[in-house]
């Protein structure tokens, strides 16, 4: 499913890397900002074809302001760093780091405020001093500064490293922490612009009294997400099940199950729920997941696609 964890990080990532002069990674990213996700979305969208608004996003779980705050300070490790599946800190794609330290500062006030960040006027940069940058990050990650100047943002004539813009459609949040002596374990989920899960994971890390570094971290996509069609949109929930619309062709998203089913190791068989322009299918993997899926037009050069996924 290489294309899919494609476009999951291009999602969430390279959506926030806005006219930037480092190079952006073909990978991912997630909202500068989940706090602002929590509210739910009362904007009306409207799909073509389509005279009914869609319905708003889907709610983010509630959390408590423990976990809250362990968000603030670590959901940089997930917004920021393209790979999400990780246990040395050498794996990291130094394109990461200043993009984790964004993140982490406009988190986190008072790094922002000691940052030293400046604009340089004649070449329309954003900048922060190296020592800045580099003293947060090698506090987080057992990296040295040689590593992280390899980065496309370094900018050794300046001493400094440029920032780019930073935010996108998705956030994350930690959903549950366990400390057992120095090592403390966060599960996390990361939700798309609508509010629905696209992928979990851990996060582990060494505490030192107010300190941290990174040990490991891992991240597994959600089925329901592998199962969205490429060219869906108007992503929703209702009553359990998840429901989008596409204007590809029957036979493209016929294509296109049978594949991703395939490659999932999902079995089972294909109907006709209703009528020979339509198309379903029911099945279960060698773990017992159940998907049930049902494609019926929705609208001239439209078909809604609505499955469920029993864990």
């Amino acid at each position: 499913m290489k294309s899919r964890k494609n476009r999951l990080f291009a999602l969430l990532l390279t959506a926030g890397m806005l006219l930037s002069g480092c190079s952006a990674p073909s990978t991912e990213d997630t909202s500068n900002s989940s706090a602002e996700n929590t509210q739910p979305q009362q904007q009306e969208e409207t799909v073509i074809g389509q005279s009914q608004p869609l319905p708003d996003a889907a709610e983010l779980p509630e959390v408590s302001d423990q976990l809250e705050q362990l968000n603030q300070l670590h959901e940089a490790v997930i917004a920021g760093i393209y790979n999400r599946n990780w246990d040395d800190p050498m794996e990291i794609d130094p394109e990461s780091f200043p993009t984790y330290y964004q993140y982490l500062i406009a988190r986190v006030p008072e790094l922002e405020e000691q940052s030293g960040k400046y604009t340089d006027e004649q070449l329309g940069q954003t900048l922060v001093p190296q020592e800045s940058l580099e003293s947060v990050v090698t506090s987080h990650f057992a990296v040295s500064a040689e590593r992280i100047r390899e980065s496309s943002c370094y900018r050794p004539e300046q001493q400094a490293y440029e920032l780019s813009g930073i935010g996108g459609g998705a956030s994350v949040q930690i959903v549950s922490s366990n400390q057992e002596g120095d090592q403390l374990v966060m599960e996390y989920q990361i939700f798309s612009a609508r509010n629905l899960p696209m992928s979990h994971g851990t996060i582990t890390a060494e505490v030192d009294g107010e300190n941290w570094i990174y040990r490991s971290v891992t991240n597994e996509e959600e089925l329901s997400y592998l199962l969205e069609e490429p060219n869906a949109m108007g992503q929703s929930m209702q009553d359990d099940a998840y429901v989008m619309i596409s204007e590809s062709s029957l036979s493209e998203i016929q294509q296109f199950y049978r594949q991703t089913l395939q490659e999932l190791g999902i079995q089972g068989e294909e109907t006709q729920p209703n009528g020979e322009n339509s198309w379903g299918f029911e099945g279960s993997d060698a773990d017992g997941r159940k998907v049930s899926l049902q494609v019926e037009p929705q609208a001239e050069n439209q078909y809604q696609i609505c499955y469920t996924v029993e864990e």
